[in-house]
């Protein structure tokens, strides 16, 4: 014990300071322990150039680490877009000749007032993807281009003949969607509740979405029972039932223009149901 020490004793008096050498040479047991203690705390603390090497070892790890991640979501996107074109492309060939127009020009057609679609471009300033909303409560979200998961990605992964889909299959997707997207709504409006015009427009988007996922779903019904399909083009009655059952039934206005209707244009030929108008002035 003596030995060792003497030992720490002369490292001590080559590494520190001349004080704390000459305190080790000290008989007293209480000052040669705090010498020991302070020389070993020393020997083990990393100096100022230590610490700055390890330091910026660290950051390079975490720099390759996350280079490697953007590479594998940048290779992810390209995948994912070169199959979103593909099965575009097959889509729009599977559709007779006069109709590709018209299904290209449905495709690009906006959705009313300033909504707009999630897209797949980049991620423009001060815009953060919430179904073409500007929610405050996602600016802090990273955005992601596109989704982590998809509804229809097993589909797109397991069925060759995607998107040409049995009905069947069509319609469970159908389901699926809705309900997935009657959850996310109750998620939202429990976790980020909107008020105003941000939280009239997210809830108008909302009804927007769920009306279309109906109307997929009467659509479906109708292809399926010609029947039903042809009772609904000939009787208004049972028509106008079963929109409002689907919760399709056009909204009627209150308006204060009482007498003549001379905001409604006169039309040469009546207009088919499908084009009556969604929102229409209720006589007074």
């Amino acid at each position: 014990m003596r030995r060792l020490g003497v030992r720490l004793a002369k490292a001590s008096a080559a590494t520190l300071p001349g004080g704390k050498a000459a305190a080790a040479k000290a008989v007293s047991d209480e000052k040669f322990g705090q010498t020991c203690l302070e020389y070993i705390y020393e020997m083990n603390r990393p100096n100022a150039v230590q610490k700055t090497n390890k330091d910026a070892e660290e950051e390079m790890l975490l720099a390759q680490a996350v280079d490697r991640l953007f590479a594998i979501g940048d290779s992810d996107f390209h995948d994912r877009l070169e199959a979103q074109v593909a099965r575009g492309i097959e889509a729009l060939e599977a559709l007779p000749e006069e109709l590709r127009v018209e299904a290209c020009l449905l495709n690009s057609e906006m959705p009313p007032l300033s909504f707009r679609r999630p897209s797949l471009t980049p991620p423009l300033s001060s815009y953060d993807p919430a179904f073409g909303l500007d929610v405050p409560a996602n600016r802090a979200r990273i955005a992601e281009y596109p989704a982590v998961h998809r509804i229809d990605d097993d589909l797109l992964e397991n069925d060759r003949d995607y998107p040409l889909l049995p009905p069947d299959v069509v319609s469970e997707l159908n389901g699926t969607v809705a309900s997935h997207l009657q959850e996310t709504h109750r998620a939202a409006r429990s976790t980020i509740p909107q008020t105003g015009p941000m939280g009239e427009a997210w809830e108008a988007e909302i009804a927007l979405q769920k009306r279309a996922c109906a109307r997929q779903d009467l659509l479906l019904k109708l292809a399926d029972d010609p029947d039903m399909a042809e009772r609904f083009d000939t009787d208004e009655e049972y028509r106008a039932t079963v929109l409002g059952d689907a919760g399709l039934a056009p909204l009627a206005q209150e308006t204060a223009h009482t007498g003549d209707e001379a905001c409604v244009p006169q039309l040469s030929a009546p207009l088919h149901y499908s084009q009556t108008p969604k929102h229409f002035a209720r006589k007074g």
